[in-house]
């Protein structure tokens, strides 16, 4: 039954007068009429009965009214729930991302001036735990470094990165300028990592593993202090290469990884959400 038939009847109760009732609702005297006729059949029971120039409530009425204005209270507090729980969780994002993510594409756009109150970043070592945190309703949007495959998530492509093999300038020189990739140690990512997924199937065998890292950073920061080479992107250390810090080692075929945003289909945005989504792709 419409709400709104509640709050026709308990005006009408109020006033024992339907015409008093249409004014004070906005509606035609015939049109209260219809709507009571439409309650008394719902229930199958007559709620009024005129006596005079006044309408009184019946037996069954005087239960109606009882369960109405409870039915309304019920509303009234499921409506002022709802809206508090909104406001409280209004600007609340989640997201799941990568430490690359998070660094070079994400942190940026959270400035003061684009007024995000409420933000949490978690990084996931893999594609796996950030498709695992969207299903579980963990994360809003997740940051992926492949394809996300399902088709009940919305991707958006942010970003082709080429992967770099790359080597600190003072352990380049002390191998005497080599470019051949085997002839230095390797920097692994531990096994799972998209990016030694990508490696691993580019070569017919890994260099020497001298230490293993669950993030980009870290093994990029390892590379800078000339422990050995690693396979990188290029939006992680292309500042690096302009300086002459780091040394590109050419490997072919060249190979890109592409970072994907990723959410439900039909997601409604919250206006904090919907921000977000805007300031994210137009930084890309």
């Amino acid at each position: 039954m419409d709400i709104n038939l509640f709050k026709t009847f308990l005006t009408v109760a109020n006033c024992k007068n339907i015409t008093h009732a249409a004014e004070i609702l906005n509606f035609t005297q015939p049109a209260i009429t219809a709507q009571i006729k439409l309650i008394e059949k719902e229930m199958h029971a007559s709620l009024f009965e005129r006596i005079g120039g006044k309408i009184y409530l019946t037996p069954n009425g005087k239960i109606f009214i009882r369960h109405a204005n409870n039915i309304l209270l019920e509303y009234n507090s499921l409506k002022k729930d709802i809206y508090l729980s909104s406001k409280k969780n209004s600007s609340l994002i989640n997201i799941g991302v990568s430490t690359l993510c998070a660094s070079y594409l994400v942190t940026p756009i959270l400035s003061p001036q684009n007024e995000f109150k409420n933000i949490s970043l978690e990084i996931c070592s893999n594609t796996d735990s950030a498709l695992d945190g969207l299903v579980q309703n963990k994360f809003d949007f997740i940051i992926c470094h492949t394809d996300i495959k399902s088709e009940k998530i919305t991707k958006i492509e942010l970003s082709k990165e080429k992967m770099i093999w790359t080597v600190g300038k003072a352990l380049y020189l002390q191998h005497n300028r080599s470019l051949n990739i085997f002839d230095y140690p390797l920097i692994s990512f531990k096994e799972g990592c998209t990016y030694r997924k990508k490696y691993e199937h580019l070569l017919p065998k890994l260099p020497n593993i001298i230490m293993e890292c669950s993030n980009s950073e870290s093994v990029r920061d390892a590379v800078l202090n000339n422990i050995g080479l690693s396979f990188l992107p290029n939006l992680l250390i292309k500042d690096y290469l302009n300086s002459g810090q780091l040394i590109e080692l050419p490997y072919q075929p060249n190979t890109f990884v592409t970072l994907t945003l990723g959410f439900f289909k039909n997601k409604h945005f919250s206006v904090q959400e919907q921000l977000f989504l805007d300031l994210l792709l137009k930084s890309i």
